[in-house]
């Protein structure tokens, strides 16, 4: 659509609103524009003909170099990405007046500038808010507050929240795909939830009368509940499902034996009967439809992912949907960048991280399809070059060294990497890197090896030392790694004598969890790091001890660990300088949280000297 379109529009929109309540004007409590929800275009903006295909991804996350391949090497032109994703303190619903902090905006002012660069559209989603679905704590998609859909209040600051997101990108073009009011309603009530999307409508119509609307159905936005929807009477709405059918495959455990697909009950047949309620609300309303997301696990056999991939995909651009695939390095489990491998002695099976696999190659032969005007696979906006070592990890651990791929699959959005699997690491290993990533859980580390280390980050260099479950000589070993920049690595959380260290070193200190009142506690001349906290210490008579994991959920809210209240995937970081060399150590190793990585890679940019991405 071009520039005198768009301004026709939006005139259009400034009269039809003029009587008594001009468009963009007073506040949400006010009586909505009788005319607000035709003030958008009579036509969709997303043209007739084109198919939007691509993936879901993290906004905390996603790095440059991440877009670049989506973009370059996926062909993808789409993007659906969550505001409000539940990595960091949240308040009850009831608590709520102001929905402030929910979601990193100049990160999303970000995000649509690169996108435009690239040539892909974003989906903008309410994922988490307040009174709604998994926001209140627990596991993720596990509903534990219903109170959005019977709270005036907390509506009201909903809508609130989309008439600012619409007003600050209302004149951001085609970039945006659409506006995705709530992801995955969770009512059995259509006129609860039509009541609700509707008001939003009207609050989005006021500020932005060009961009498309997107509502996703209710029970979930689950494909095969779309029979009882009913549409919002706004012309410029796509409407949109998610399906993980059948979920016995979809959602199954990483123990074996593993589900397959196709079998005689869940098939192609299966599927199509599942989209079924969503072709027939489309035929009926004469309306778009976007798959907002869909998936497997990439722990399944590589035969059973291919073949439902293939299908899912078929019916899709069968019926002429948008889709968007669930989820982009946000987590193992769910990428197409890893494949299943099976540890017999246990009966399990991971998520292994290749950097492709069967069902990756066939979603790009769909993305293919996409008119994109980027054919380069080069990746040139990566920050430096990593050595990532594993020479020190078990060989017969699978799962520890899938967690440690996973610290490489997630370098990989930052750093050039390449591996040293064998042999000691050696100055001439070193040579010509910014940044080595190194670990242990099987060989400790030799005094050269050491040397070896620290002649690295004398000379500048970069290291990233993440701790796994460590004790004996190994222990040691560390400690004698870690003592010149002051840090102590204390496993079983027993502070004992601080080695010595450079004194005039400074010394950083992170933690992140969920809330907590008391995150540090001092045993002699160290600090004993146990919780959520932000730490700078420069006195040189202090020494920062990384304990163990011990992180933990504050499921109820009540800034204490309860009964039943499990333990959270991170626990501290640590860094410290010595001229331009930097360290930076991780107690815990299960990277493959995206929580973690938000936390983890501002560091890796600040090792890297890149404050100005900070």
């Amino acid at each position: 659509m071009n520039g005198l379109t768009r301004i026709a529009i939006t005139l259009v929109a400034i009269i039809l609103g003029s009587g008594g309540c001009l468009a963009g004007q007073g506040g949400v409590d006010e009586e909505p524009c009788e005319n607000s929800s035709q003030s958008a275009e009579a036509s969709l903006v997303i043209a007739p003909g084109t198919t939007w295909r691509g993936v879901q991804i993290r906004l905390e996350t996603i790095q440059e170099a991440d877009l670049e391949v989506l973009a370059k090497q996926w062909n993808a032109n789409l993007v659906r990405v969550h505001l409000g994703q539940p990595c960091g303190c949240r308040v009850q619903s009831e608590e709520c007046l102001r929905a402030e902090g929910l979601a990193d905006l100049d990160r999303l002012d970000w995000l649509l500038d690169r996108c435009e660069t690239y040539g892909m559209r974003v989906v903008i989603d309410v994922g988490f808010f307040p009174g709604y679905s998994g926001y209140a704590g627990g596991s993720y998609g596990e509903v534990q507050d219903m109170s959005l859909y019977t709270c005036p209040a907390i509506q009201e600051e909903l809508i609130r929240y989309w008439r600012d997101i619409a007003s600050r990108y209302a004149s951001r073009g085609d970039v945006i795909y659409g506006y995705d009011l709530l992801n995955e309603p969770h009512t059995d009530s259509v006129d609860q939830w039509l009541g609700l999307a509707k008001r939003l409508t009207e609050a989005i119509r006021a500020v932005d009368p060009y961009h498309t609307i997107v509502v996703e159905g209710i029970y979930g936005a689950h494909a095969e509940e779309f029979g009882s929807m009913l549409p919002t009477g706004d012309p410029n709405t796509i409407y949109s499902f998610h399906t993980y059918k059948p979920s016995e495959f979809t959602h199954q455990s990483n123990r074996l034996p593993l589900a397959t697909y196709p079998t005689s009950e869940y098939n192609r047949e299966y599927l199509e009967g599942i989209l079924r309620p969503v072709v027939d609300f489309a035929n009926r309303y004469d309306v778009r439809i976007l798959a907002g997301e869909f998936g497997g696990r990439s722990f399944a056999s590589a035969d059973s992912s291919e073949a439902y991939m293939s299908d899912i995909l078929e019916l899709f651009e069968e019926h002429g949907f948008d889709y968007c695939y669930y989820a982009f390095r946000e987590r193992a489990s769910r990428s197409l960048e890893h494949v299943g491998r099976i540890d017999d002695a246990i009966q399990t099976a991971y998520s292994w991280y290749e950097g492709t696999s069967g069902a990756l190659e066939l979603f790009k032969e769909y993305l293919s399809r996409n008119d994109t005007r980027h054919v380069s696979e080069q990746i040139d906006s990566l920050l430096g070059t990593c050595v990532f070592d594993t020479s020190h990890w078990g060989t017969d651990q699978m799962a520890v060294r899938a967690q440690a791929l996973d610290l490489a699959w997630r370098l990989e959005s930052l750093c050039s990497v390449r591996e040293h699997p064998t042999g000691p690491i050696t100055v001439e290993t070193l040579e010509g890197s910014d940044l080595l990533a190194v670990g242990w859980t099987d060989r400790p580390l030799t005094t050269g090896e050491i040397q070896a280390i620290h002649d690295h980050v004398e000379q500048g260099g970069a290291l990233l030392f993440y701790c796994g479950s460590i004790c004996g000589n190994a222990e040691r070993s560390i400690n004698r790694l870690l003592a010149p920049y002051g840090i102590l690595f204390d496993p079983l959380r027993v502070c004992g004598e601080p080695p010595a260290y450079d004194a005039g070193a400074h010394h950083r200190f992170w933690s992140y969890t969920f809330n907590t009142e008391h995150p540090i506690g001092k045993h002699g001349n160290a600090f004993l790091c146990w919780s959520s906290a932000t730490l700078d210490i420069s006195a040189p008579a202090v020494r920062i001890a990384l304990t163990a994991p011990n992180s933990w959920r504050d499921s109820d809210w009540n800034k204490q660990r309860g009964p039943g209240e499990q333990a959270g995937p991170f626990t501290v970081v640590a860094s410290s300088e010595l001229g331009d060399g930097r360290i930076l150590v991780v107690a815990g190793n299960t990277f493959y949280e995206p929580c973690n990585w938000e936390l983890l890679a501002p560091g890796v940019k600040w090792l890297l000297h890149r404050e100005d991405l900070l």
